[in-house]
């Protein structure tokens, strides 16, 4: 993997396919960290959520840009195109109907302003077409539009260069505790794209909750932000009080007790959709329908031209046309037909299922979780102030403070090489810096990456412009941003002892850092450099919930569903749940009997789980022969819960334990099976 055109000729042959891409290959120097610490990133970049303005890694693998060619939130022109109609639904939304003239191939880019991927998370575009019109030509290998994870290079920036140190900071970092900076908490913001869906029935309507005395208006416009966290609110016509309900006064006001309220994050009104069963003449009779039916007919006439501008292209057989544009044409037509009816949950309404998409940033606060490329997963204990944050002599501010034990006790070593080759990176910028002539800077950064990796050393002065003005560019370019340093996962990266000659090469020995902490400095000599840092999707005011241990029915009896009685469940409905990495360290044994029956003595039992806990916390676990003494005394059948769920353990590592008469373990002579 050092050599670059090999990389890129193999990545030719898996084109289309994604069996090239793994998380794995986002991990520099994986092969100096531990495997379980590494399975738990893969876990963790699944769960990360998309920055507002990502960095590229400073230590890098190369294989982002392989992410970003196989993104489908990153879309390229693959031939030249003609763009032949611009149908515009709203301020952040429209269409492009283009032709290929060569060809004949028809295709449509819907450009929108935010994606939802999943729960509350998305990302927003970045649109390189926008000021395209009728008539203009979008040239082969033209960014179309990217999301914000990616450049325009096609790189993945999932995450953020942020200043850490290793340092126990007033009682803040024990555990997995992280004390973030101002400046990293804005850089950590990340979006959520919500999708809010309402039903409003024939005697349903919203209150007037944006509008005035003339104007009734119920939800946002497109580009309008919301007032507060309530998108609107649903009241439901009582015959009994609706002389109140109706008052002009009244209508503008939420009724908590009565009033259905529609809660999502603070943000923009990004797009609308209403889905009508009723006649529009109908919905004109009543006043809280005007902002509804001005979306209704808005949306009737985007599809009317959508299907206007693709028909030609299916009345004529010569057109070879995408899936999009078929896709795209079947859903204009159906949603133009007069005779169409719409449906909810599969099933017809009367009246209208209101869409509403909202775009909001994500802030970082106490209790979100971060982590970096090494399952370093840590939670934000505190925010402080830049000015608070330890500092070297340099001024430059620390923007990440962890805690000194966790690399120790993970094994998770490679975290380490990526925040030192930054500092040092950091130290030859200045030492770049220094320089007036452009030959003894690149001398200096040459020599560098060459103790580093050869290879991209070379592939740098191959690439090293040759005028002064491009050379300068080049230069300042370092001075900003710092020095990229490309370290492959598994091999030809750099090994302990190329570092160790690194430090005595530069005579490298650390900032001295200060620290304030209760008025009192504390200085001492410290690395500090950059590390990778991800947001997850996890954040504090979502994990605050309570339910039973199970459920149970009318009778007060438990409840089983169909999946859970055909065995289809693999968990059982008890808060306690067996975790994931457990999991996964039985199934890499490849052994489904010893799975099966720890599933079947320890995730659907509470009595014999409490009891294992039990012996586990009040008695030595390496003893069985006790605990089994102890647990006969509980009236177990032969054998106790606690000894078969660790005969499984030790089934699934390949041991056996054999018991005497007397409930003691037997220890085999030499002569016997290894295995016992």
């Amino acid at each position: 993997m050092t050599e670059i055109e090999r990389v890129r000729e193999i990545s030719e042959k898996m084109q289309g396919s994604h069996k090239f891409l793994a998380e794995e290959l986002m991990v520099p120097n994986l092969n100096k960290a531990d495997g379980t610490r590494i399975n738990m990133f893969c876990n963790h970049f699944i769960q990360s959520v998309v920055p507002i303005e990502g960095d590229y890694p400073k230590v890098f693998t190369n294989f982002e840009n392989q992410v970003g060619k196989y993104s489908s939130s990153y879309k390229v022109a693959d031939r030249d195109w003609k763009v032949v109609k611009k149908v515009i639904k709203n301020k952040f939304n429209y269409s492009l109907i283009l032709l290929n003239e060569e060809t004949n191939y028809v295709h449509i880019v819907n450009i929108k302003k935010a994606e939802r991927i999943t729960e509350k998370y998305g990302y927003k575009y970045v649109s390189k077409v926008a000021k395209k019109e009728e008539g203009d030509t979008i040239n082969k290998g033209d960014l179309i539009y990217r999301s914000t994870a990616h450049d325009d290079q096609l790189n993945f920036r999932y995450g953020h260069n942020l200043k850490a140190i290793f340092m126990a900071y007033d009682g803040l970092t024990y555990e997995d505790s992280i004390v973030v900076s101002e400046t990293a908490a804005k850089k950590l913001a990340t979006y959520n794209v919500e999708n809010v869906e309402i039903t409003i029935n024939t005697n349903d309507f919203l209150i007037n909750r944006y509008g005035d005395d003339k104007t009734y208006k119920c939800i946002p416009n497109v580009g309008e932000e919301m007032e507060d966290s309530i998108l609107c609110a649903r009241r439901r016509i009582n015959h009994d009080s609706i002389l109140v309900d109706l008052m002009d006064t009244n209508i503008k006001k939420i009724n908590p007790d009565n009033d259905m309220i529609f809660f999502c994050h603070k943000g923009v009104v990004i797009d609308t959709d209403v889905f009508s069963n009723m006649p529009i003449d109908q919905l004109e009779k009543f006043k809280y329908n005007h902002q509804l039916i001005k979306i209704i007919k808005n949306n009737d006439r985007y599809y009317r031209e959508l299907a206007e501008g693709l028909k030609p292209f299916f009345e004529d057989d010569k057109y070879e046309k995408s899936d999009d544009v078929n896709f795209t044409y079947k859903r204009a037509i159906d949603y133009i037909n007069p005779e169409r009816k719409f449906r909810y949950d599969g099933n017809l309404y009367d009246n209208i299922v209101l869409r509403i998409k909202v775009l909001s940033e994500n802030k970082v606060e106490i209790g979100s979780k971060i982590s970096g490329r090494y399952g370093s997963k840590g939670c934000v204990s505190k925010i402080l102030p830049d000015d608070q944050m330890p500092e070297n002599e340099y001024g430059e501010r620390a923007e990440v403070i962890l805690n000194p034990l966790g690399v120790i006790s993970r094994l998770n070593l490679a975290q380490l090489y990526e925040q030192e080759l930054n500092y040092m990176g950091d130290e030859i910028v200045r030492m770049i810096k220094k320089e007036t002539s452009n030959n003894k800077k690149f001398d200096i950064l040459y020599d560098f990456l060459s103790r580093i990796n050869k290879t991209y050393a070379d592939y740098i002065k191959d690439h090293y412009p040759k005028n002064k003005k491009e050379q300068n560019e080049f230069f300042e370019e370092i001075n900003e941003h710092g020095i990229y340093i490309h370290q492959p996962p598994f091999f030809g990266n750099i090994t302990m002892d190329q570092m160790a000659d690194l430090y005595k090469h530069y005579g490298f020995e650390g900032y001295t850092i200060n620290t304030k902490i209760n008025n009192q400095i504390c200085e001492r000599k410290m690395i500090m450099g950059d590390m990778y840092y991800m947001r997850l999707k996890h954040y504090a005011s979502s994990k605050m919930s309570a339910r039973s241990s199970s459920y149970v029915n009318i009778n007060n009896l438990p409840s089983k569903s169909l999946s859970f009685k055909e065995h289809q469940v693999l968990f059982s409905n008890t808060p306690i749940r067996l975790g994931e990495m457990e999991f996964t360290n039985l199934f890499l044994t490849q052994d489904i009997e010893t799975e099966r029956k720890f599933f079947d003595q320890y995730s659907t039992s509470p009595e014999e789980r409490q009891h294992m806990i039990e012996y586990i916390a009040t008695h030595d676990v390496f003893n069985l022969g006790v605990i089994e003494e102890l647990d006969a005394s509980e009236s177990y059948e032969k054998k106790s819960i606690v000894n078969k769920i660790f005969e499984v353990y030790f089934t699934a590592l390949g041991l056996k334990v054999v018991f005497d008469d007397d409930g003691m373990p037997i220890i085999p002579s030499d002569s016997e099976s290894d295995s016992e």
